[in-house]
């Protein structure tokens, strides 16, 4: 029997499984606490719940949600509080942690330092009246966009610019902020195939094998990963991989894995995926583990990416302001007809002139192109038109007999038309010379 309200975990058994920290801010919300005051209330159980409640509470060491995610030695009495007094006997499958028993302490290099999220996956629980979770994937530090949407992972608000790991904060509502409560899911940025790291879906499959709960050992990983290779390049045309030591290594068994930058070579040297690395089976519907194209990543950092610097918000609110000036600028320039001048675009945009081509050179080399080809565009057309309307106008006046000019030919028509009078006075000029020789007099030299 459970001492705490018996939440359940969503998505067990499968590669969408919620992350620990979501479990753990739904939980407490389900008892009106934040997460440090439930810290507490279970530390008062777990020690003796016959103590008598006007003591003080015991002192809670819990401020960062994120690293509940993670295998630490904090981390895991907070994972045996949750089991013991919850009854959530599947709350190991919900942080990170490599399913090889030899290799399990090296899953908080794979875990990410703050809180984060799809927007549109948090906006999908949302409209279907579901209740948004955060999901494990999106720990994964490798792991930059999703792979239903394709678009960036977040983590921090949008309209606030602050992360969501503090747990002395009270949280209502996962697809909101706990600072301002706005909502999470207002932006988003989609990503390319190319931009989604090397090791997404290695990682996919490392986290659907957690969340079944599947363990190896080192000594299997090996011989899987044989069979694997050996299975791989007698159904594959392309034999180049032979040539590789680590591949002439795992085909012989004599590879030496010590941490996970070890088995991730492993797979890409041998051009396999972690499912066919863990299952012993060679399935090329199963992608590779490959590495991006001229950066040696894992030979000359390790497979996990350290944490960028963190900015303030007043910067991230300065830098979300010049992006959304970015796309207004991009806006007018790719759809606004006739193109604008540098000036009209300053004036459309209420920024300064100076502040574009500060910002965005390559903006306003693209908007000059545009006019100037604009520009030329009409000056070709106007060309074509004064040339038309002359050769009209002198075939009527040579049927009749009248003995006409160049410029008579400019004047009459520069007054029904916008061309200008120099454009009509070469066209005629050059019309007259083709068909009958003209008077040369001083106004027309």
């Amino acid at each position: 029997m459970s001492i705490f309200y018996p939440l359940k975990l969503i998505g067990v058994g499968t590669r969408h499984i919620e992350c620990c920290a979501s479990y753990y801010i739904r939980l407490a919300e389900a008892h009106g606490l934040t997460g440090t005051e439930l810290h507490r209330a279970m530390l008062f159980h777990d020690h003796n719940s016959s103590l008598p409640l006007r003591k003080p509470p015991l002192n809670s060491s819990l401020s960062d949600m994120s690293f509940i995610n993670r295998v630490s030695y904090g981390s895991s009495k907070i994972h045996k509080l949750i089991q013991n007094l919850v009854g959530e006997s599947n709350i190991h499958r919900s942080y990170l942690y490599m399913p090889i028993r030899e290799l399990s302490r090296f899953g908080r290099d794979i875990a990410a330092h703050d809180l984060r999220w799809c927007p549109l996956c948090l906006k999908e629980d949302v409209d279907s009246q579901a209740p948004p979770y955060f999901r494990l994937i999106w720990q994964l530090r490798d792991i930059t966009a999703c792979e239903k949407h394709w678009v960036k992972l977040e983590s921090r608000c949008p309209s606030c610019g602050r992360y969501q790991n503090q747990a002395s904060i009270p949280w209502r509502d996962l697809s909101k902020c706990r600072h301002c409560n706005n909502r999470l899911t207002e932006s988003w940025s989609h990503y390319s195939e190319s931009d989604i790291g090397s090791f997404f879906w290695g990682y996919s499959d490392i986290v659907e094998t957690i969340s079944k709960g599947m363990h190896y050992d080192i000594l299997k990983i090996k011989d899987n990963i044989r069979k694997a290779a050996i299975a791989k390049y007698k159904n594959s045309a392309n034999h180049s991989k032979i040539t590789h030591p680590y591949f002439k290594k795992a085909i012989h068994g004599g590879i030496h894995l010590s941490n996970t930058h070890d088995i991730f070579l492993a797979c890409h040297s041998c051009d396999i995926s972690i499912w066919e690395a863990l299952n012993g089976k060679s399935d090329f519907a199963q992608l590779p583990l490959n590495f991006p194209t001229g950066q040696p990543y894992l030979a000359q950092h390790g497979f996990a990416t350290k944490r960028g610097r963190p900015i303030s918000p007043n910067k991230h609110k300065r830098a979300q302001l010049l992006e959304k000036h970015r796309l207004r600028i991009s806006d007018l320039i790719n759809n606004s007809e006739p193109p604008l001048t540098l000036r009209q675009l300053a004036e459309d945009s209420n920024l300064s002139i100076r502040l574009i081509k500060h910002n965005w050179p390559n903006l306003v080399e693209k908007a000059k192109s545009r006019y100037q080809n604009h520009s030329q565009r009409l000056k070709i057309q106007s060309h074509i038109e004064a040339e038309r309307m002359c050769h009209q106008l002198i075939s009527t006046l040579i049927n009749d007999g009248i003995t006409t000019s160049p410029t008579y030919i400019a004047r009459s028509l520069s007054r029904s038309t916008s061309i200008p009078f120099n454009t009509l006075f070469v066209s005629a000029k050059n019309i007259l010379l083709d068909t009958a020789p003209f008077p040369q007099n001083k106004g027309d030299r």
